[in-house]
C-alpha cells in the first residue's frame, strides 16, 4: 500500500505548479510537515495531541473564511472537538466548542 501511494502523492504534489490553489497545497504540506517533526521528536503527549487538534482546527477556519466552505469548516471543527475530548479532556472539547461557535458568529 505504501509502495503504490508514494507515486500518487508526488503526482498530486505536482499539482502545485499547475492549480491555482498554491497557498491551500502549502498549507497543507506544512502543516503534514509539522505533524511528522512533532511525532518523531521526543515530545510529550499533550503537545501531539494539541498539534494534531490545532491541525483540524486551522483547515476548518481557512475553509469558512476563504473559501465559505461550511460544510468541510464545520466537519473539521466537528473533528477537532471530538478529538479533544477523546485525546484530553472534556474542559478541552468544551474550549473548542466556544472557539468553533465564535468563529461561526463572527463570520
Amino acid at each position: 500500500m505504501f509502495i503504490g501511494a508514494c507515486p500518487l502523492a508526488a503526482l498530486s504534489a505536482l499539482r502545485f505548479f499547475t492549480s491555482g490553489w498554491q497557498n491551500v497545497f502549502l498549507l497543507h504540506v506544512l502543516i503534514t510537515a509539522g505533524l511528522g517533526v512533532i511525532h518523531y521528536t521526543n515530545s510529550s503527549y499533550n503537545v501531539k495531541a494539541v498539534f494534531l487538534i490545532l491541525m483540524f482546527n486551522l483547515i476548518a477556519v481557512g475553509n469558512l473564511f476563504t473559501f465559505q466552505m461550511w460544510g468541510t469548516g464545520g466537519a473539521s471543527f466537528m473533528i477537532g472537538i471530538s478529538l479533544s475530548w477523546l485525546l484530553l479532556d472534556l474542559r478541552y472539547a468544551v474550549i473548542n466548542t466556544i472557539a468553533a461557535i465564535v468563529f461561526g458568529f463572527t463570520y
